[in-house]
């Protein structure tokens, strides 16, 4: 299993994303998170295929599609999940993410 911890940044709402390899290879993602735009697509994350979900267009990307309903798209949760979806099928080691933010 691999957990991925979110803080997201001002809006200070925290997530914990879990990816679980499942049966024929797919991994389920789960999501406890303090946004209550999250909390409502939580259930909509289907179990993918990595090599299909981490190679295909951007656009077709399941999660990215649950950007619709999420009204702040500069949210990093996308890429969080994917991340976690990447290292547990064991397509990438793990390692921190960093995004520094300064204005000058």
């Amino acid at each position: 299993m691999t957990t991925v911890e979110l803080a997201p940044g001002i809006c200070n709402l925290n997530t914990t994303i879990t990816a679980q390899t499942a049966p024929g290879e797919t991994v389920e993602v789960t999501l406890r998170s303090d946004c209550p735009n999250w909390s409502k697509v939580a259930d909509d994350i289907q179990p993918v295929d990595p090599i299909t979900e981490l190679f295909r267009p951007f656009p077709e990307i399941g999660v990215v599609q649950l950007m619709d309903r999420i009204p702040h798209k500069s949210c990093p949760m996308v890429s969080a999940i994917l991340k976690a979806i990447e290292i547990e099928a064991r397509l990438a080691l793990p390692a921190d993410v960093t995004m520094r933010v300064t204005k000058t």
